[in-house]
């Protein structure tokens, strides 16, 4: 049994659309888990095994969309399946009580999944304009005339390095930490925009900045950076080591690139070399 959670509503719409005029033997139904805890990505798996144990059906397909509800389609499937899969999940069985045949009931079914599509792409283009908007406030922050000095001013007054580490990931983040941390002293961030008032505050000797990041990028934190601080030293964070990408984040001031997984010898001699305070080593 295959449960599809990227790009649902489509590839369920595909995967209907051959059965439109063709005698199938497939059953299908709509379940509305968005109206239960069930929808959250953490409750998938019982989701699945609910209706791998009911249907005993390894081609059965169940489509989770954005919304979090569900749609099952089956050989196996029956009424009985339906009516209890209601029960056990909570839901109306007067919303959620109807069993569709392929390709009886196409018409009907390809018409519910549309509905579905639309609201995916609704709800993708809000997502679009909200991390655009995010950008723009990024980029749109007003830094004060006497910020740069000021930081100047903190790096002087302290003898260690101050390392600031900017990743969305976790984990990646909890390593480098580790890894940085036994020999410096490190702070971390895990947005563009939390990275940018920790900057601010620390004024760190040194930045690892991820260039892959969701809203505020770390191509738009380098165009912020050196507003905020001229002097700034910042290396490059990449799981992908192409030559466009050094170039671009070169172009932007970038000192430095390091490929992860934070290989500890290039994070320590760019450490180095930010205390010496080399030259661009790209």
């Amino acid at each position: 049994m295959e449960l599809i959670t990227s790009n649902a509503e489509q590839q369920a719409c595909e995967h209907i659309r051959p059965y439109q005029n063709t005698p199938s033997g497939l059953f299908a139904a709509f379940f509305d888990l968005s109206r239960t805890p069930f929808a959250a990505s953490s409750q998938r798996g019982i989701v699945k095994s609910f209706f791998a144990q009911e249907l005993k059906d390894v081609q059965a397909i169940i489509f989770q969309f954005l919304n979090g509800d569900i749609f099952v389609i089956s050989t196996r499937l029956t009424m009985h399946h339906v009516l209890k899969a209601a029960r056990h999940f909570g839901l109306d069985r007067y919303r959620n009580g109807k069993l569709y045949k392929l390709p009886h009931d196409y018409d009907e079914i390809a018409a519910s999944l549309v509905k579905y599509v639309q609201a995916h792409e609704a709800a993708a283009r809000r997502g679009a304009a909200q991390v655009t908007s995010a950008r723009e406030r990024f980029l749109g922050v007003k830094i004060g005339e006497g910020l740069p000095l000021a930081l100047r001013k903190i790096r002087a007054a302290r003898d260690d390095i101050k390392v600031l580490i900017i990743d969305d990931d976790s984990f990646a983040l909890s390593l480098a930490q580790k890894s940085v941390g036994r020999h410096h002293d490190v702070e971390t961030a895990r947005t563009a925009v939390d990275g940018l008032k920790k900057y601010a505050r620390i004024a760190p000797n040194i930045l690892f900045l991820d260039i892959h990041m969701p809203g505020v990028s770390g191509y738009d934190f380098l165009e912020k950076i050196f507003e905020v601080d001229p002097d700034a030293f910042v290396v490059i964070i990449s799981a992908h080591n192409d030559s466009n990408t050094i170039k671009r984040t070169q172009s932007l001031g970038a000192r430095g690139f390091i490929t992860k997984p934070y290989p500890r010898e290039e994070i320590e001699r760019y450490i180095q070399q930010c205390n010496a305070q080399g030259v661009d080593a790209i």
